[in-house]
C-alpha cells in the first residue's frame, strides 16, 4: 500500500524503505486490474504453500545469501544481517 500510495502522490513521499515487498512493477492503468488479480493470486498461492507447510528451513547463509540476490544487488550484506535480525 505504501507504494502506491507513493506512485500516487509522489509530491508528498520524500523517502520509502519497505522490507517485506522488493520491488513494484509498472503496467499502464487499462491492465492494472488484470496484473493486480494476477499478483493477489500469487499471492494467495504461496501464503497456502507456507501455511500448509512443511517449511524447509534453510541456513543463515543461506538466507543472507538469498536476500541480497533478491534484492538485485540493491541491499549487501550487512544490510541484509540487519534485516534478518527482524
Amino acid at each position: 500500500i505504501a507504494m502506491l500510495y507513493a506512485g500516487v502522490f509522489p509530491e508528498k513521499v520524500d523517502k520509502l524503505v519497505n522490507i517485506d515487498i522488493v520491488r513494484v512493477t509498472t503496467t499502464r492503468a487499462e491492465t492494472m486490474h488484470l496484473r493486480l488479480r494476477k499478483t493477489v493470486g500469487k499471492l494467495l498461492k504461496y501464503e497456502a504453500a507456507i501455511t500448509n507447510g512443511p517449511e524447509k528451513p534453510i541456513s543463515y547463509d543461506t538466507a543472507v545469501e538469498k536476500s541480497i540476490n533478491g534484492s538485485f544487488g540493491s541491499l549487501d550484506k550487512k544490510a541484509c544481517e540487519i534485516m534478518l535480525k527482524r
